[in-house]
């Protein structure tokens, strides 16, 4: 496995540098515009994750204390006791109906349509 040959650093560095001479001054710079979409889609992924994570904190908690005092003990005069299990049955679903549109959002937002080629492609 050992190999009796040793490589430096700059014997690596100068065989690397080959290839990149020969492809010529403007192989090194950045596609600007393809940074900015990544930017972009960064953007609109933090804004959603940050969205939903917002939801499934303040929803659930929000809807079962809504639904234990004004719905199940107030509107519908149940026990305290059962208005417990049923708030909190309302504040589960909640979550899971959240969790559910953010796969669904996470699914559809990553099927835009719009194809990106290959690398392979553009060489033919």
């Amino acid at each position: 496995l050992h190999s009796s040959r040793r490589c430096t650093i700059p014997a690596y560095l100068s065989a690397m540098q080959k290839p990149l001479a020969a492809a010529g001054p403007g192989a090194l710079q950045p596609d600007v515009q393809a940074i900015r979409q990544q930017q972009q889609q960064l953007g609109t992924v933090a804004k959603v994750l940050i969205t939903f994570s917002l939801l499934l904190i303040v929803l659930p908690i929000t809807l079962y204390f809504i639904t234990k005092s004004l719905l199940f003990e107030g509107f519908l005069s149940i026990a305290p006791r059962q208005s417990y299990i049923y708030a909190a049955i309302v504040a589960v679903v909640t979550v899971h109906i959240i969790l559910a549109g953010f796969v669904f959002f996470a699914f559809w937002e990553g099927g835009t349509g719009k194809e990106v080629p290959d690398a392979a492609a553009k060489q033919d």
